[in-house]
This record gives structure tokens, C-alpha cells and sequence, in this order.
């Protein structure tokens, strides 16, 4: 027998165990490979039919240098960070192209590529980092490395001053992609494993929420816990670990410097101290309440004014964070500010013992997050003054025309809302955070149909052979 027929042998017998739903799970997923395949044929021929012609570069007449990038983008319009094989509406895909288009790298395999976190479809980043390989035109320094066979030193021209970087890749980039800053760091420096903390926010307007059960409810997330229940389980691709450390969790109003709550702390090793810490915020929360100012009210705890179309933000920091964790952690803190669940819930979900499967609800919608900021020892940006000026001007166009939008919606609604009494007032103003319809009886969480439990669906994957167990009894991907 052939290698060819014992291969088609050994497959059917594996698809003869497999069950009708398994079955069809596979048939799904393998039309979806086909269609990615086919899009994939046809950029390929699309490409080659439009690519412009180029000049050939001698690359070998320059070394690299390892250095970070600090990348800022409006994810709104593409289908996340990480470049894909069926669309290149990604922001990864706009940065390569452009990389390439100023030849600053040769291509992405010979980059030493690293990125510091993956946004998913719609979500934005002020921070992004990432760490790879560009040209220079130096001949030493930090993070410079000499190219094997290279001739940099018999180049002609200037060998002391470095590469624009920032300036001529924003020349190339999207405008709602744009470059900050770079720093030349050491050759093994990665973006992915070198950064200390990442810090998300998440924006919403306040409508009719409380922020004061929220603030109750966000700071039982600090700490060293398993979110597994705050998370979507990302088995198929290997993880199975979902303890996690949530560094501070911060809640406020955008307008306002005055925090609702607020737990800081400088290492991992204080994340013990957390709960003594933060009994000054519940106090002052307390205070607030006891002199007769609660939220959703004429006047809040924050002094302002029918404060319904105020916009907030709640910043959570962390080392790590699991997939759509924050938006699965802000839909619950929704439910909290509702009213709909107690702030002990998160308690309830956090304690994996008492409650090993997740309930099933829908995670708050990706537009309003962002990741913020992403931290690194020794790191020293350089910025580009010029460029920044340029960069400041077109946010502040984008700034200015989404700003003209909002300002004509709140007047229609104010004018539409004029001669409402008080009590008739609507304040649906964060109701389309969490999308689908909204049911007219609310049935508790912890009452819900819950999710596969994570040994299920381990057993599930483990045979179907996309995870192994090594002698350590450590489990990942085939």
C-alpha cells in the first residue's frame, strides 16, 4: 500500500468515529478553509496584475536595527490587529504594506516580527507596541546588527544620522493609522514578552447607570484570580490557563478628574494588600450616599448635572488579559450598574469552584475599547516634533467631525425631550452597549443555561488531536 493510500486510509477511519455533529463542525470548517484559500489565490493574482514596478534595493548595502514602535489606530473600519488570510482590511496588513513600500524590511519572515497584544475587529489602540527589524543607517549603536556578507561600511553617504522612521512611514500609512514613536532597543527585546503591563479603557455613556454599584463591583476584580468566567475559552488555540492578575481597576466620568474608584499598586507582590486598599473607596462611596447623593439623580456624586449623556471610562490594568475579557467584564459591570445583578456577582464568577461553568451572556460591544497603553522597562520614546504637530492636526479633524455629529444628535434629542416631565425622561443612553434585544423579563445570571466547563471542552479537543498532554502533563496545541 502507497503512502498516499495509508494516508486516506488512517483519515477515514478517524472520520468513521466522528459523530454527525462532529461531522458537520468539520465540513463547516473545512468550507471556510476553501473560501479563505480562494481569497487568498485571488489578492495573490490581484496583486501581481496591479503591482506597480519597483526599482530592485540592495538591502545588503544596509545593517537593522531592533527597534519598538509605538503605533496609535482608530479600529473601527478593520477586522482587527492580526493580519489575516482572507482580507487585508487589517491593521498589521496596513503596516507591512507600508513597511515594505519604504523598504524598511525585506519582508515580515525576516523581520524578527513581535507584537505586545492582538485587538480584535473594532477595537482601538493608543499604545500598540510593537518590536522588529528595520534598515538603518547606522553602523553601530543599540540594536544595531550587521547583515551576514554585508557592504554598510562601503556605502556612500551619511552613516551618522539615523532613518526617519515615523516620518516617512505616516507619509505611506492610513490616517487613522499613525506611527508615535520609536526606540532602538536590544536584539532581545519582544514586544510580546518584554512588556510589563497593559492597560485597557473602555468607554460608555452613563445613561442610566449607577456608577457607584459598578465601582463596587470593579473592584473585586483586582487581583490575582481565574476569569475563566469572564472570558470567551480560547481551548481550540492551546489556553488553558485562565488565572490572570488585574494590576488596578479605575471607574470615572471623562468630564471629571474626580475618580469613583481607584486602586494602584507598583508589582505583582502587593496584589495581597488590594482589599485593605481599596476600603478607602467604598468609604467615600458610603460618605456619598449617607449625604443623600446617589447617582442617576438630579445631581450625582460627581456634582454634575442631569448627567445622563456624560461619557465615562473605566481603566483596568494588568500583565495579561484573556480573550475579550474586558468586554465580557464590562457587560457584566452593566448588569451591575442596571441594577439587573448585585455587585457580589463577581464574586459568584470569580469563585470557579462554586461555579466551574460560565453563564451565557453577551459581551458588551468592541467599539468603545481600547488599548491604551502598554509598559516597558528602559524604554525612551523618540518622537518625530514635526510629525506629532501633523498627527495632533488630524486628530483633531476626526475629533472635530465625529464631535459635529454628536453635538446635532443632542440637539435633536434635546429637542425632542423638551417638554417631558422628569419622570417621563428616557435614558436608553447605554442600552446599545450590549447588542441583540433586550429581553422584557431578566432572568439572573447565575440561573442562566451555562457554557461548556473547561475539562469538557480540554476532553472534546484533546480527541479530536488539536491538543496534547506532554509528560509534564502540560497540555497544548498539535
Amino acid at each position: 500500500m502507497s503512502e498516499v493510500d495509508l494516508r486516506s486510509s488512517v483519515d477515514q477511519g478517524n472520520l468513521l468515529c466522528l459523530s454527525k455533529e462532529e461531522l458537520i463542525d468539520r465540513v463547516k470548517q473545512l468550507e471556510i478553509h476553501v473560501t479563505q484559500l480562494r481569497n487568498v489565490i485571488a489578492k495573490s493574482k490581484n496583486r501581481e496584475s496591479k503591482k506597480p514596478f519597483q526599482r530592485s534595493f540592495d538591502f545588503s548595502r544596509y545593517n537593522v536595527r531592533h527597534v519598538a514602535l509605538k503605533i496609535a489606530y482608530l479600529g473601527c473600519d478593520y477586522q482587527g490587529f492580526a493580519a489575516q488570510e482572507d482580507t487585508n482590511k487589517t491593521i498589521e496588513a496596513a503596516l507591512f504594506e507600508a513597511l515594505v513600500k519604504t523598504r524598511l524590511i525585506e519582508s515580515r519572515e525576516t523581520s524578527s516580527y513581535h507584537r505586545c497584544g492582538r485587538t480584535d475587529k473594532g477595537v482601538s489602540a493608543f499604545s500598540q507596541v510593537v518590536s522588529l527589524d528595520l534598515r538603518t543607517n547606522l553602523l553601530e549603536g543599540k540594536g544595531v546588527k550587521c547583515r551576514e556578507n554585508g557592504t554598510a561600511n562601503e556605502r556612500p553617504g551619511d552613516k551618522t544620522v539615523e532613518i526617519r522612521y515615523v516620518h516617512i512611514l505616516n507619509k505611506v500609512l492610513p490616517q487613522d493609522i499613525r506611527v508615535l514613536a520609536w526606540c532602538p532597543v536590544d536584539p532581545e527585546f519582544s514586544a510580546r514578552f518584554s512588556c510589563k503591563r497593559r492597560t485597557y479603557k473602555y468607554f460608555f455613556p452613563r445613561g442610566n447607570l449607577d456608577l457607584n454599584r459598578m465601582a463596587d463591583g470593579a473592584k473585586k476584580l483586582i487581583g490575582d484570580n481565574d476569569y475563566r468566567n469572564l472570558c470567551k475559552m480560547d481551548v481550540a488555540n492551546g489556553v488553558v490557563n485562565f488565572r490572570r492578575t488585574v494590576l488596578s481597576v479605575d471607574l470615572k466620568q471623562c468630564e471629571f478628574k474626580h475618580r469613583i474608584s481607584e486602586t494602584q499598586i507598583k508589582s505583582p507582590k502587593e496584589v495581597s494588600s488590594y482589599q485593605s486598599q481599596n476600603s478607602r473607596v467604598s468609604d467615600s462611596v458610603d460618605s456619598d450616599k449617607r449625604n443623600g447623593v446617589e447617582a442617576g439623580g438630579a445631581i450625582d456624586c460627581l456634582g454634575s448635572c442631569n448627567s445622563s449623556y456624560d461619557m465615562c471610562e473605566l481603566t483596568v490594568v494588568g500583565n495579561a488579559f484573556l480573550w475579550h475579557q474586558i468586554r465580557c467584564i464590562v457587560a457584566v459591570l452593566l448588569l451591575i450598574g442596571e441594577g439587573k445583578e448585585s455587585p457580589d456577582i463577581i464574586d459568584e464568577l470569580l469563585d470557579v469552584e462554586k461555579n466551574p461553568q460560565k453563564p451565557q451572556y453577551t459581551m458588551a460591544s468592541e467599539l468603545p475599547l481600547i488599548l491604551f497603553n502598554c509598559e516597558f522597562d528602559e524604554i525612551q520614546w523618540h518622537y518625530d516634533a514635526d510629525n506629532r504637530e501633523e498627527t495632533i492636526e488630524q486628530l483633531q479633524e476626526m475629533w472635530m467631525r465625529q464631535t459635529v455629529k454628536s453635538t446635532m444628535l443632542r440637539a435633536m434629542l434635546e429637542e425632542l425631550t423638551k417638554d417631558l416631565h422628569a419622570n417621563e425622561q428616557i435614558l436608553c443612553q447605554a442600552d446599545g452597549l450590549v447588542p441583540g434585544n433586550r429581553c422584557r423579563s431578566y432572568k439572573p445570571l447565575l440561573d442562566r443555561q451555562k457554557c461548556e466547563s473547561l475539562e469538557s471542552r480540554v476532553k472534546h479537543y484533546t480527541k479530536r488531536r488539536k491538543l496534547d498532554m506532554n509528560k509534564e502533563g502540560i497540555i497544548k496545541r498539535s
